[in-house]
């Protein structure tokens, strides 16, 4: 007999995020976030209630992973009678997606490569972001066969010039408040933490190793500046357009394999690096989201938070691919062109070659901000509103 997770909420401590004063002493969620930073070795795991399921889904080690075991596997997890049809769904570079239809209902399922424990995890994120309201219910989950089945969202997202005038930037901050001012997520690795780790697997590849070293060397810069004004909230710390589901009037937010306490501004970093693509459309997002305009620290602090975003995820897009030989050059694309790309189906993140280009894009806008006027003028920023703390 199968066991199907049944999750409970994370009752941790809700720290919410407070407004970043140049005149007051740093908060308690400031202290908990140095932390953090610091000392990088959590390793909680999550109390997840678990019951017994009246269905069994055998799968064997052996089993391929396609269209029609994903329909059987619903089927079965979910007693459901009537015939149905599956189909492989692009995206996603640590699990296999499929959408299932039966005659009432449309699910999708999500084929994960994590440990149990890992999965357990982050199923009891996607259990408190449906229960808040910025996530997809969810129907049913196997740590031990590693899926999960959820509520499928149609994706609606309208052209860039409309987006403005049908509230789009605005519902989007919507779902991001909802989470950063919601229940706990469970622990899990920090972004800093994972930077960590990601540049010392990559200098020990041959390809990647120069790059590596750089972004060793430009992480500590932007960590000093960062850490006296560090916050503590739930974070998503992957929230690229693809997971962040647009229905026409508001958003669900789905893949929490990374969620975990973070900085919420890597949140809204990261989606001003991948969906905001002039001032206007960001000055909109961040106008929704914070009620008000953003304080001249805050901005700095944003600003140096996007190159976090920009090395991070050329980070994670090279630790992904192997020491094969490719041409390394300066790519002359923006993250918001290189994302355009992918949306027209001109560019495969499945494939390694094309993760390598997109993290060049990224690597390069990151090297080219590190040495600007703007780079230095946010940490002076900073660093004078820290030193007014001290007096």
């Amino acid at each position: 007999m199968s066991t199907n997770l049944q999750v409970t909420s994370c009752n941790s401590k809700i720290l919410c995020l407070p407004e970043i004063d140049d005149e007051k002493e740093p908060s308690t969620t400031t202290a908990v976030a140095c932390s953090v930073l610091e000392s990088l070795n959590t390793t909680s795991t999550p109390s997840i209630a678990l019951s017994q399921a009246t269905t069994c889904v055998v799968h064997p080690a052996s089993q391929t992973i396609d269209s029609a075991y994903a329909a059987r596997v619903v089927q079965e997890a979910l007693a459901i009678q009537e015939p149905v049809s599956a189909e492989k769904l692009h995206g996603g570079i640590n699990a296999q997606l499929f959408s299932v239809t039966t005659p009432q209902k449309k699910y999708v399922i999500r084929f994960l490569s994590a440990s149990p424990a890992e999965i357990r995890r982050e199923v009891t994120c996607l259990d408190i972001a449906s229960k808040t309201g910025f996530g997809p219910h969810v129907y049913a989950a196997d740590a031990t066969r590693k899926y999960v089945i959820m509520e499928y969202v149609s994706h609606s997202v309208p052209p860039s010039e409309e987006k403005a005038s049908r509230d789009y930037y605005k519902a989007m901050a919507e779902a991001a408040k909802k989470m950063h001012h919601g229940p706990a997520f469970p622990e899990n690795s920090t972004i800093v933490k994972d930077m960590s780790n990601y540049i010392q697997k990559l200098k020990n590849e041959k390809a990647f190793a120069a790059a590596a070293i750089e972004m060793q060397e430009m992480l500590p810069v932007i960590n000093k500046a960062l850490l006296p004004f560090m916050q503590i909230a739930p974070c998503h710390n992957d929230l690229h357009p693809f997971n962040m589901i647009f229905s026409g009037s508001s958003f669900k937010i789905i893949d929490y394999e990374t969620a975990t306490q973070d900085d919420p501004y890597f949140d809204i970093a990261t989606i001003l690096v991948f969906d905001c693509e002039s001032p206007e459309q960001a000055n909109g997002w961040l106008t929704a989201y914070f009620g008000r305009p953003m304080t001249q620290v805050e901005r700095a602090k944003l600003y140096l938070m996007k190159q976090t975003a920009f090395i991070c995820y050329a980070l994670h897009l090279f630790v992904t691919c192997p020491d094969a030989a490719y041409e390394w050059k300066t790519e002359p694309e923006t993250s918001h062109s290189f994302q355009k790309k992918i949306i027209r189906g001109e560019v495969n993140l499945e494939k390694a070659a094309e993760r390598v280009r997109f993290g060049l894009v990224m690597f390069n806008q990151a090297r080219a901000n590190f040495q600007s006027k703007e780079f230095r003028d946010a940490q002076e920023v900073l660093a004078t509103a820290q030193a007014k703390k001290n007096i």
